[in-house]
């Protein structure tokens, strides 16, 4: 509309103009005026849609999506989302004040007390106290209503949060809410249902990968690695004691998670050194004991194990402290100014009506006006003083001015809350000396005693024997006014308002995901987790579906795979499910491959041969891959050794599994296989050099192995130089993928890539070089993502016509080549490329694809080209078919199948062989094997044959065709 009312009103000043009189050339430069686009307007186009405002969020404000996991399928509040705490802490570290804090401490004088790194757990922690940047995360856990607090399905939306923030930021900065960071959101009733450990197992793996392995972060002076572990985890009373394993319930024998007294005990020991602390041995054998008798769980105060003891670093006992906003200023300030205030004026001193007047006629300044306490009730029934925790902070401490002028002096009740005030000041100080505690120390027993005295008749609750703990809690952790929750509950606004605003109070914690869902194995059947042992390896997790495609087949719950063949008869297996959906390892080992092509005709079933399939969900914390050896980018520290002039075998560093198989001489098997190849990467990599070797330097790894395993020299009867030039191709082969997965982030990597950008593609004069297996070319400038999906949407129109355009199907095969190979460099299946560009089933695309990879590929050396991969390395079941009656009965003879489907057909040999050749390149397979058994299967004269298509193509295969290895039909 905006744009329509532009181009009427410059068609009526044009209008208005020409009457005027002004030339063409005054009206010509009206007009680019006027259509002239302004910085407003180019601003609003590039955000003017949905889509382009999230993309603009997650590239440019350091978005982090949520993974969500589903613990309860039979339940709509199952969901739960994880923000994956690793990325969070990218992000923060890659702002330059973040990161300058982390390396700068803020520890104070030996002692002044003004922050966690001052206090003694921290000094005396494993981790803190030997590397001053190691990340110290403080975690919060609370829970919070979504909608009206006192409605009747108050319940149904009580969620449970979980936040963090980094201890090594100082406390006026850490209290600014943009510093917290969201780690979790569930429902609260999934917590009663499954506990923490099961919601917080994403948590747990990160963490203590960050305890053993880090993070590192890379700034303009190199990577800095940082290690990190739980500092503290703050929550109310509650929380606190539900995530630390102790009880929940705070009229049970023991109901304080410092120390271990009684609850009749609580009534009497008024000073603080009278009480026995917990330790970690006190409470591993507690825990001990509960698993032989679970009813010792009153008798300790202890219902069982936290998941955070798992962690190296942190343990209940010494890592919850006390929370002043719950503890005093919703407790303890409550109950004594209610006290205090009814005592006063039942005695007289004044009125309700006297102190409202005072409170109402008070003259609050500056930061206390917005936290100025409201009226009290009119009467003395069922009397309570109800305010904030800010509000009652401030009343607590202006009252003596509001209405002290009213109060007698020596007055018991009146000093009983002077002792409190006192308390307040010291408690709540921003810095405070190791002396001054002492002093806090004394005024807090003062009080205990001074309120026993005045308020014999009242019970000492919980809340007011945590107090005793304060002395030697601020000397543990520094001051605690900076461990408190409030700046933390004022994080939850953001998603109350969230909830209110989108009207939705449905799967409040739930957001879009897939059709499956994450779930821990421990969660499944005994049965189930037994049989997926072997399967996950190192994960810890499934992903259950209901449905699952592999290579265009798709598995369903209950549904059947042929499982072995004997002459007419197939054993079948059914594919299990828990509950309702089909559980899928994270690394699932399904397996199929065509049958004899003698009964192709008669059956269309799969048996299977294994197939690693990964799911395309976001990487989850829990199924980061491991190799058998540890291999991570975290784990290479060089130590700057030159390459030895003859390389000596790491005999001591090969796995027991792997030394077994060389003793008895047998080949090793694809896991010790892959097991081997890591062992060698390690330690070659500890060498100057180590990550690009020289072609000198494969020939005398392959020496070493050979030299010391004479017996690997036998492989299927091929010739010493084909055996060298084996092992050398896959150690090239493992060393290139090594980098690219593990360690893509060391400098030199880097360095190399940036170098590889600069080169051009080709250089004149020079030999041409493909890089096949990585070859990715840059997009058209002309092209974007829509022009893509718009070409492919064309392609898919004309693959249905009988008659289709060729020369604009040409254009567009080339224009989507940079897409098709990003996305079979992802790994694609022949099927997932095919379902998206079905052209490629033509013969005539794929010899033009073999042509847009570019190259000429006699001019290349041989081991540029080849590409068989390892033994983990799936290899692509390619065949050819002749029909019955030959390639002469009048139609065309020669089918070409990668595995078991019908990828092209043509009439003649050579075309078959040309359609092999550029299928391999194409789709970036693996060479089957049998094709390095033999060589010189093709002869010169080929380059002589030509067909009436893409003859030059056909030349230029035939051309390459003399380094194809062997080819059995």
């Amino acid at each position: 509309m905006i744009c329509y009312h532009q181009a009427e009103v410059l068609k009526k000043v044009i209008s208005f103009c020409s009457d005027k009189g002004l030339g063409e050339g005054e009206i010509d430069q009206l007009k680019l005026l006027m259509t002239e686009q302004s910085q407003i307007e180019s601003a609003c186009l590039q955000l003017n849609s949905e889509y382009k405002l999230n993309k603009y969020v997650r590239e440019n404000f350091g978005f982090v999506p949520p993974v969500q996991y589903d613990l309860n399928r039979n339940s709509k509040h199952g969901k739960y989302q994880y923000i994956p705490i690793f990325q969070t802490l990218e992000k923060l570290l890659s702002h330059d004040d973040v990161f300058s804090y982390i390396i700068n401490d803020h520890q104070s004088g030996e002692n002044n007390l003004r922050d966690f790194c001052d206090g003694d757990l921290y000094k005396n922690h494993e981790l803190f106290s030997s590397d001053h940047t190691a990340l110290q995360i403080i975690f919060y856990f609370d829970e919070f209503t979504a909608s009206n607090p006192i409605g009747h399905k108050v319940k149904n939306f009580k969620i449970g949060a979980f936040y963090m923030t980094l201890g090594n930021i100082p406390p006026k900065y850490r209290s600014q809410l943009y510093t917290i960071q969201l780690v979790a959101l569930c429902m609260s009733s999934l917590l009663k249902t499954h506990g923490f450990k099961e919601v917080l197992q994403p948590l747990i793996y990160d963490l203590k990968l960050l305890e053993t392995e880090g993070i590192t972060i890379t700034k303009s002076d190199g990577d800095h690695k940082f290690y990190g572990s739980l500092s503290v985890v703050l929550a109310d009373n509650l929380g606190a004691h539900g995530i630390g394993g102790f009880l929940e319930s705070f009229s049970c024998l023991r109901n304080c998670r410092f120390c271990f007294v009684t609850r009749d005990n609580m009534q009497t020991q008024l000073y603080c050194d009278d009480f026995n602390l917990r330790t970690e041995e006190m409470h591993s054998a507690q825990l001990k004991n509960l698993e032989r008798d679970s009813s010792l769980s009153s008798v300790y105060g202890v219902k069982g194990d936290s998941p955070l003891n798992s962690l190296e670093y942190f343990h209940v006992t010494q890592g919850l402290p006390s929370d002043l906003a719950h503890d005093l200023f919703e407790g303890v300030v409550c109950y004594v100014l209610t006290n205090t205030v009814e005592s006063l004026v039942r005695a007289g001193l004044f009125t309700l009506e006297d102190l409202n007047d005072a409170i109402l006629n008070f003259q609050f300044e500056m930061t206390d006006v917005s936290n100025k306490p409201t009226t009290v009730q009119k009467t003395l029934r069922n009397f309570n003083i109800k305010q904030t925790a800010a509000q009652t902070w401030c009343l607590a401490r202006f009252l003596p001015l509001i209405i002290g002028g009213k109060i007698n002096r020596g007055n018991a009740i009146w000093e009983t809350y002077l002792h409190l005030r006192d308390m307040l000041f010291y408690v709540c100080a921003p810095a405070i000396d190791r002396g001054q505690v002492l002093f806090m120390k004394e005024i807090i027993e003062d009080f205990h005693e001074s309120y026993r005295q005045n308020y014999p008749n009242d019970s000492v609750k919980p809340k007011f024997h945590f107090t005793l703990h304060y002395p030697m809690e601020t000397l543990k952790f520094g001051p605690l006014i900076h461990l408190q929750t409030l700046r933390f509950e004022g994080k939850h606004n953001y998603f109350k308002e969230l909830v209110y605003r989108t009207k939705n109070k449905i799967n409040i914690c739930q957001f879009d995901m897939s059709n499956g869902s994450v779930t821990p194995v421990c969660l499944l059947k005994d049965e189930y987790q037994e049989f997926l042992k072997e399967a996950l390896h190192e994960s810890t997790e499934v992903y259950l579906a209901n449905s699952v495609s592999c290579n265009g087949i798709k598995y369903i719950k209950g549904g059947s795979l042929i499982r072995s063949q004997d002459g007419d008869l197939f054993c079948f297996n059914r594919i299990h499910q828990n509950n309702t959906r089909t559980i899928i390892p994270n690394k699932a080992r399904i397996t199929f491959k065509t049958i004899n092509p003698s009964t192709y005709s008669k059956y269309t079933s799969y048996t299977s041969e294994h197939h690693t399939i990964t799911s395309h969900r976001p990487l989850s914390p829990l199924i980061r891959t491991v190799t058998p050896t540890g291999l991570s980018a975290t784990s290479h520290k060089r130590s700057g050794k030159s390459w030895p002039k003859k390389y000596t075998f790491p005999v001591e560093s090969i796995p027991r599994s792997v030394q077994q198989q060389f003793d008895l001489k047998q080949p090793l098997p694809k896991k010790e296989m892959r097991m081997f190849m890591d062992t060698l990467y390690l330690d070659i990599t500890k060498y100057d050099g180590g990550l690009y070797p020289s072609s000198e330097m494969y020939e005398e790894i392959v020496d070493a192995i050979l030299g010391a395993h004479p017996y690997l020299l036998k492989v299927d009867g091929l010739p010493l130089v084909s055996v060298r030039a084996y092992w050398k191709g896959k150690l090239v082969y493992k060393f290139g993928n090594s980098r690219k997965r593990h360690d893509g982030n060391l400098p030199e990597v880097v360095e190399r890539k940036r170098k590889k950008e600069k080169e051009p593609e080709r250089k004149e004069g020079g030999i041409l070089t493909w890089g096949l297996e990585n070859y990715s070319p840059s997009q058209s400038i002309s092209e974007d993502e829509a022009s893509i999906n718009s070409h492919k949407e064309w392609m898919l129109r004309e693959w249905r016509r009988s008659e289709p355009d060729f020369n604009i199907l040409d254009m567009k095969m080339d224009l989507t080549f940079p897409s098709r190979r990003s996305l079979i460099l992802k790994e694609a299946t022949v099927k997932e490329v095919i379902q998206e560009y079905p052209w490629l089933q033509s013969h005539r695309q794929l010899l033009r694809e073999f042509v847009r990879l570019g190259p000429n590929v006699r001019k290349e050396k041989t081991e540029r080209i080849l590409y068989f991969g390892d033994d983990t390395a799936e290899e692509t079941q390619l065949e050819l078919h002749v029909r019955q009656g030959g390639p002469y009965s009048g139609q065309q003879g020669l089918l070409f199948k990668v595995r078991g489907s019908i990828l092209f057909e043509c009439d003649t040999f050579l075309e078959l062989i040309c359609g092999l050749i550029a299928t391999i390149y194409a789709f970036n397979l693996v060479y089957p094997k049998l094709m390095q058994s033999t060589k010189n299967v093709f002869i010169p004269r080929f380059y002589k044959l030509s067909l009436n298509i893409e003859d030059q193509i056909v030349k230029r295969l035939c051309g390459h065709s003399f380094i194809l290895v062997g080819i059995h039909l």
